[in-house]
């Protein structure tokens, strides 16, 4: 039984949708017979290709930039919240969403930047 997908879905305008039962986190996973992708209703669709939805890829990516915690040490910690995930995606998505981390956080937290520097206590002999 396959839902049209109208406009409603971020993937493709006629594209044949069936449901795939629900994922470790609860939520209802959807199959494209077109696609043959897997989503889930919070994936992002800047990354379609990715069994995850995009808040876990952030926030794996945002915790080994903020942490300096190991790709298997991150797999680990996501395999305690149910995910399992290889450090290689993980490697993956930080390669992917890196970049986005680094822009948004230099926006942010940039300095003023001053043309004129001061030198205090000088002696010239």
């Amino acid at each position: 039984m396959g839902q049209s997908g109208g406009g409603r879905w971020p993937y493709g305008e006629n594209i044949e949708i069936v449901k795939n039962g629900l994922t470790k986190s609860g939520e209802q996973e959807y199959y494209c017979r077109e696609c043959r992708f897997y989503f889930t209703p919070n994936s992002n669709p800047d990354y379609y290709l990715s069994r995850f939805d995009a808040e876990t890829m952030r926030l794996t990516a945002l915790w080994y930039f903020s942490f300096n915690l190991s790709l298997r040490e991150l797999a680990e910690i996501m395999l305690s919240r149910n995910i399992e995930v290889s450090h290689q995606a993980i490697a993956r998505w930080i390669k992917k969403i890196g970049p986005e981390i680094g822009k948004k956080a230099r926006s942010h937290w940039s300095p003023i930047r001053a043309i004129f520097w001061c030198v205090d206590e000088t002696y010239i002999r």
